[in-house]
């Protein structure tokens, strides 16, 4: 009914583990960032137009959030006054209750 497994394979020791991390290298490939750019850099104007369309839709989408985020508060302080008004009804009839 059950299969017997082989055994499992020995485990490696502390010299083996560690020269196996030395040996052990990842390779990242370098992705460029189109924010950042040095002054110094000499780079062609088609780079530059594209460094400066980010940058513009990196405002814009600010401004959005801005504006957003604006709108937000607004409705959450005119919701907490309603909640506060709400609140001091009950409170008031609670207490009307009690005398």
């Amino acid at each position: 009914m059950f299969k017997k497994l082989p055994p499992p394979p020995p485990m490696l020791s502390l010299k083996e583990i560690i020269e196996d991390m030395e040996t052990f290298k990842v390779e990242k490939p370098k992705i460029p960032n189109p924010r950042n750019i040095s002054a110094e850099e000499n780079i062609e104007l088609e780079v530059w137009w594209k460094h400066l369309d980010t940058f513009l839709g990196d405002v814009d989408y600010l401004k959005e959030t801005k504006t957003r985020l604006l709108e937000l508060r607004n409705h959450l302080q005119e919701r907490n006054q309603q909640i506060e008004a709400q609140s001091t009804e009950i409170y008031e009839e609670i207490g009307n209750q009690l005398n």
